[in-house]
């Protein structure tokens, strides 16, 4: 059983080994080491108390700068968190934006205001005049 899981954990360091040198040229690619712990003693109940069981290939890790992954992290969220209010802003801006095709918010609503408010400058006692600011004003609103 030791020699079984020396093999493996050797076999394992092997492949990595080779997954590393593979992968000499790649961009982007970081390095990888494998980690070894001594596996879990077993009780023998003798007067010895444990026997070693071999070892364990726990796991394979990137072998990287922390501290430019950490700044590069950061960089990406912040990134995301323009682009996407970018994205946001560009909605609103052609909301706003009158087109040959689609009319914007401000020859639909805000002209319609402004003319309904010039009307009622001009005739104050109508009710048709101010019935008809009121009902512009409230397009604006929504």
């Amino acid at each position: 059983m030791i020699g079984y899981s020396g093999l493996t954990a050797a076999q394992a360091s092997s492949n990595t080994t080779a997954n590393n040198i593979a992968n000499i040229n790649t961009k982007g690619y970081s390095r990888q080491e494998l980690h070894q712990e001594a596996a879990a003693a077993l009780r023998t109940y003798t007067r010895y108390g444990m026997a070693g069981s071999g070892v364990d290939a726990k796991s394979i890790d990137q072998i990287r700068d922390q501290y430019i992954d950490m700044k590069w992290r950061i960089n990406q969220t912040t990134l995301g968190e323009y682009s996407r209010k970018n994205s946001y802003m560009g909605e609103i801006e052609n909301y706003f934006t009158d087109t040959t095709i689609v009319p914007g918010f401000n020859s639909v609503y805000v002209e319609d205001f402004y003319n309904a408010l010039s009307k009622l400058e001009d005739d104050p006692g109508s009710t048709t005049t101010r019935q008809s600011f009121i009902g512009a004003a409230s397009s604006v609103v929504e």
